[in-house]
């Protein structure tokens, strides 16, 4: 939804009124939003004929992953079994992602940033912060 100015104005832009990432902002978006969220999350699961213990399962572990990734914490534990990977864990990023505005996307599988290069600018203010 960053990509598309219209999109960005008229839906997203709700969720990234939280600047700085808290755990309600997971659920703070326009409907639409919430809709396109609930699809993409659910539609794996239930073309795949899953159980629905497995998909209501899958739906805590993602919830959980997203409050993880909005948390503002950088623990040096999960609070998601998700983020158990050094690829996936996205609480920092994610934090920039919302004061910046600025890449850092993949507020579920990290790497994809790494691979597309949208955590260039992430990676150059993490440098200038550690240099003081």
């Amino acid at each position: 939804m960053h990509e598309s100015r219209w999109l960005y104005k008229h839906v997203h832009r709700q969720h990234h009124q939280f600047v700085h990432t808290v755990g309600l902002a997971v659920e703070f978006a326009h409907p639409a939003e919430d809709l396109a969220n609930a699809v993409a999350t659910m539609a794996g699961p239930l073309l795949l004929g899953a159980h629905m213990g497995v998909v209501w399962l899958y739906a805590a572990l993602k919830l959980t992953q997203s409050i993880d990734a909005h948390s503002g914490f950088d623990l040096p534990f999960p609070l998601s079994v998700w983020s158990v990977v050094d690829a996936m864990d996205a609480a920092p990023a994610h934090g920039y992602h919302h004061s910046h505005s600025n890449g850092c996307y993949g507020g579920y599988f990290v790497f994809w940033d790494r691979l597309c290069g949208t955590d260039r600018a992430y990676k150059r203010w993490l440098l200038r912060a550690k240099a003081g």
